[in-house]
């Protein structure tokens, strides 16, 4: 045969190209097989880790990739009740001393709440409202089936006009579960800020006198106490007022009880009908008050300073206000609703000098001017 095929002329050559120069002969060179089998076994290394983490750590690494809400509170936790003990150190009166200087009047109040919440949807943060406080104890996160807690890795505050406390915890909350968050704080009261207000006002010998009230109309009681301050998210108060002894103080709910604890006064309020909380209110003064019942059995106390209690300026208020509760009675078709209750009571408080708008807080109003009232059902 005159042709012959490629590799026959190949061997006859002895390995030679046509050209007459040895062929070179490609075999792979160990150093490469090691390398490429060296990677492998470290991708497999890397893969092997990170899929027991997943299944160790999963559930926690996920939770803390939640997206930030957006100004308005997430509905996976739900408050139905608060605990909220406050302590206004503000003095009423301030003497003057010999060299014309008076004593350093303080606007310092410190306050605990321990809000207990529903978990509606898995979590691992807690978002709430705090405006102005400082927290001065890390935050206590407990289940309260188990009586467990959850500790808290970070506590986060935002800058922007969301007022955002964030609350990050170690392990999520349980869908179906009930907690409870408690914060100690301190905040400072302002004349100009709305939440926990300091008021002025002179007495016919010209001594200025200082009393505390809240406005938290209409998203201020942030800074009263951390909260879920949103108006749908209601829920029960329980109040205790830590107060000077030659002051008064009156919340929401219905007086229960006082204790002298060397010179402070502690007074606590019963429960609070479930609302918002900017229904939220209490006041600390030395202002004094008469009483008369003139609808049904509610009884009206009108609190007011000392010079206009004894006067009888409040003599009137006193009487029209059963009137006037008797006529919205009948306006709205709704009974005063404390009368489940033995005893109700309504207060009329006269606020000098204050400076806000009608402000309705759950059986708590306070409005302009020298007829201005305060309004708290269910007594003192």
């Amino acid at each position: 045969m005159n042709s012959l095929t490629g590799v026959q002329r190949f061997l006859r050559s002895g390995g030679h190209n046509p050209q007459g120069q040895p062929r070179e002969t490609t075999n792979m060179p160990k150093q490469s097989f090691l390398s490429k089998t060296a990677v492998v076994l470290i991708i497999l290394t890397i893969a092997g880790v990170a899929t027991v983490l997943l299944f160790i750590y999963g559930p926690s690494l996920l939770a803390t990739t939640e997206t930030a809400p957006l100004m308005r509170l997430p509905k996976n936790l739900l408050p139905h009740s608060y605990r909220v003990t406050l302590q206004p150190h503000l003095y009423t009166q301030v003497t003057e001393q010999e060299n014309d200087t008076s004593v350093n009047q303080t606007v310092r109040f410190d306050g605990v709440s321990v809000v207990n919440f529903h978990c509606v949807e898995k979590t691992q943060t807690i978002y709430l409202h705090s405006k102005d406080l400082r927290i001065t104890k890390t935050p206590i996160v407990m289940n309260q089936r188990y009586n467990v807690s959850t500790k808290v890795t970070q506590t986060v505050f935002h800058t922007d006009e969301s007022d955002f406390m964030e609350i990050l915890l170690e392990e999520p909350l349980e869908k179906g579960e009930d907690y409870s968050l408690r914060l100690t704080f301190w905040g400072e009261m302002s004349a100009t800020k709305l939440g926990d207000l300091r008021d002025v006002y002179l007495k016919a010998t010209f001594l200025k006198l200082y009393l505390a009230a809240t406005h938290c109309e209409p998203t201020m009681a942030r800074a009263v106490f951390p909260c879920f301050d949103e108006p749908d998210m209601k829920a029960v108060f329980n109040v205790t007022i830590v107060h000077r002894r030659d002051t008064f103080a009156l919340a929401n709910g219905q007086k229960r009880g006082e204790e002298i604890k060397g010179d402070w006064l502690y007074t606590t309020f019963y429960p609070t009908p479930k609302m918002s909380t900017y229904l939220f209110a209490f006041t600390v003064s030395e202002f004094t008050s008469i009483k008369s019942t003139t609808h049904n059995d509610v009884m009206i106390y009108t609190f007011a300073r000392p010079e206009i209690t004894s006067a009888g300026y409040t003599q009137y208020a006193t009487h029209v206000s059963g009137r006037i509760l008797k006529f919205f009675e009948g306006y709205y078709g709704i009974d005063y609703p404390q009368k489940t209750l033995s005893r109700s009571f309504q207060l009329t408080c006269y606020m000098p000098h204050k400076k806000v708008f009608a402000l309705p807080s759950c059986f708590l109003m306070k409005i302009n001017h020298f007829y201005n009232y305060l309004i708290l059902g269910n007594g003192f």
